[in-house]
């Protein structure tokens, strides 16, 4: 598991060069991991909230992770916006938890149900699902990278 970066007690407001604050959205497409996942949130409402103050945390799928679904799966989930949506929402938890934060817990994503994230032997999974890279620090959040998309119960 990689450390990106820790987030400092104070984050200072960066801007972009457009002169907007900086933020989740920002912090994703500038991983160079997450334009699959950018994309989805740009499709639904959910790229507005996560340019809003926050803070939120995201369990995002990579790239990588999203080439690991079924094909079909893909297109049908991506052609379908309000269940995107919800599939997204259940990677977002309400809050910043960084990887010093996290205890096996279980966390309540923005769709209500609970994901179980356990720490352990210097790993974090997320519903059995392996995190890549901790603390990829925003403004208003931190993501963590996942190997696999989340399903819903």
């Amino acid at each position: 598991m990689e450390v990106v970066s820790t987030p400092p007690a104070f984050i200072p407001r960066a801007t972009t060069p457009a002169g907007r604050r900086a933020d989740l959205i920002d912090a994703l497409a500038g991983a160079g991991l997450f334009a699959v996942l950018s994309n989805g949130l740009k499709s639904t409402a959910l790229e507005t909230l996560l340019r809003a103050p926050g803070p939120y945390t995201v369990f995002a799928p990579t790239d990588l992770a999203f080439g690991k679904m079924d094909p079909g799966a893909r297109q049908a989930l991506f052609a379908d916006k309000p269940a995107l949506s919800r599939v997204l929402c259940h990677h977002i938890v309400a809050g910043r938890v960084t990887a010093k934060d996290i205890r096996t817990f279980n966390y309540k994503t923005l769709t209500g149900e609970t994901i179980r994230v356990v720490s352990g032997s210097g790993a974090l999974t997320v519903n059995g699902v392996n995190v890549s890279k901790v603390d990829i620090a925003a403004p208003n959040g931190v993501i963590h990278a996942l190997d696999r998309v989340l399903t819903l119960a």
